[in-house]
């Protein structure tokens, strides 16, 4: 055998040692039953309270409880919100009013936004292509899943924050049945 053969078998020997099984790994994990990831959630960012008119409802639900927001009244730049706390179909105390600027999301007064970022989450039997909003004030933090797809201030989800990530444990999630948007 000569010098030349050797190399050429030795050359063979490693491709088909090292770079075929490679190729085929990778070819492997290119498989065409996975489903692509999905797309973004919507890329602009709409106020959902910009178009809220009078008579809309949003119900979320934690366990047992129901947290229902509906809007009283409206003008060019406020709305006048009900929230009202409900379990087994009876009130849990009085039914607050609430004055929010169409310009931002109903959270609360003393609350600053710390994040904005596209999300999808399931939820109510759903994929949602949504908002998710990091809030808080120097005592606690809510993490909010928007979308412009409900009612009122659109969200879907909210749950407290701990150490940076929603602690989901404690979070309330819409009951899309229970909403309601006049026509």
């Amino acid at each position: 055998m000569t010098v030349r053969r050797i190399r050429t078998r030795a050359a063979a020997a490693i491709v088909g040692a090292i770079v075929l099984p490679l190729f085929a790994s990778l070819l492997a994990s290119c498989r065409h039953d996975v489903e692509p990831p999905p797309p973004p959630a919507p890329a602009i960012l709409v106020p959902p309270l910009h178009d809220a008119v009078a008579g809309e409802e949003l119900r979320l639900r934690r366990g047992n409880e129901d947290w229902i927001w509906r809007i009283a009244s409206v003008s060019d730049t406020e709305l006048e919100v009900e929230f009202r706390r409900m379990q087994g179909g009876a009130p849990l105390g009085q039914t607050d009013i609430l004055r929010w600027p169409r310009n931002q999301f109903g959270i609360k007064d003393d609350y600053v936004v710390h994040e904005c970022r596209r999300d999808r989450i399931e939820a109510a039997g759903r994929t949602w292509d949504c908002w998710l909003v990091r809030a808080g004030s120097k005592t606690e933090a809510i993490w909010y899943w928007v979308t412009d797809e409900l009612p009122v201030h659109g969200v879907i989800r909210m749950a407290k924050d701990e150490r940076g990530k929603p602690l989901m444990g404690s979070a309330a999630t819409v009951v899309p049945d229970a909403c309601s948007k006049p026509q």
